[in-house]
């Protein structure tokens, strides 16, 4: 009955293995971006895909083990040792409760679904309160040059949502909610940092919206939108207007 009992447990322990590894390995399958917000120098001096470090810390995120991690990876332990210690000292991980867990922000489509509905309900109230501050904004565009040349509702998209709620918006949500005057710092540097399933090539991961700059044919062209990826010159025009339209 003994001996029965602890084959039964070796054939769960087994099949408790062989399932962790089969669902990292879909980790290693799917698309995952990053982004991050910063100002001037302030950047990871490391190419975050490297070693795959960016599937380790999401497979850490997704509550996998670093041994699942390692089994998949075919790591030995001196590489995996100097990985932790690499991420430690960027201060990119650090341990909790005896278990390691990233510093920056991870989240998988799951979690792009609650970010969504949490902030759907919010970004009702803050629509209302631009809309009573419209007037405002209008007449302070009027005192700008372009305004003698561009009309505001060729603008109003880059001004009410970059300019307003993206530069603006994250300078107030630092100083009055997390009541910080600097980014996290991060190896000498200051800057926030996302690692993300993106389930749609064609925009950013979940839709959001962000600032970009890329060098095309020789210049440095900013773009604002949510389907900054693969740009073109020729749609550079049209892209702000092309993601107006959130599809979530």
């Amino acid at each position: 009955m003994k001996v029965k009992n602890l084959l039964i447990l070796i054939f769960l322990i087994f099949t408790k293995q062989v399932k962790s590894q089969n669902k990292i390995d879909g980790i290693f399958k799917i698309k995952i971006e990053e982004s991050m917000i910063s100002r001037g120098d302030n950047f990871p001096d490391f190419e975050v895909q490297k070693d795959s470090l960016d599937k380790l810390l999401f497979a850490l995120h997704k509550g996998f083990s670093l041994n699942n991690f390692q089994d998949f990876a075919k790591f030995d332990d001196e590489k995996m040792s100097k990985l932790i210690a690499f991420l430690e000292s960027k201060n990119w991980l650090h341990k909790i409760n005896n278990q390691y867990k990233p510093t920056v922000f991870i989240s998988d489509a799951k979690d792009g679904e609650l970010l969504y509905k949490y902030a759907k309900p919010i970004s009702k109230k803050i629509t209302k309160s631009i809309f009573k501050k419209l007037p405002e904004i209008k007449s302070l565009f009027e005192k700008t040059a372009i305004s003698k040349t561009e009309s505001f509702e060729k603008w109003s998209f880059l001004i009410l949502s970059d300019v307003l709620l993206d530069s603006w918006q994250i300078n107030n949500v630092e100083k009055e909610f997390l009541k910080q005057n600097n980014r996290p710092l991060r190896n000498g540097n200051h800057y926030y940092f996302r690692i993300s399933e993106n389930t749609n090539s064609q925009i950013e991961s979940f839709g959001i919206y962000g600032n970009q700059t890329k060098e095309i044919d020789n210049k440095y062209i900013s773009v604002y939108g949510n389907n900054r990826n693969n740009l073109k010159t020729a749609s550079i025009e049209n892209n702000i207007t092309k993601s107006a339209k959130r599809p979530m």
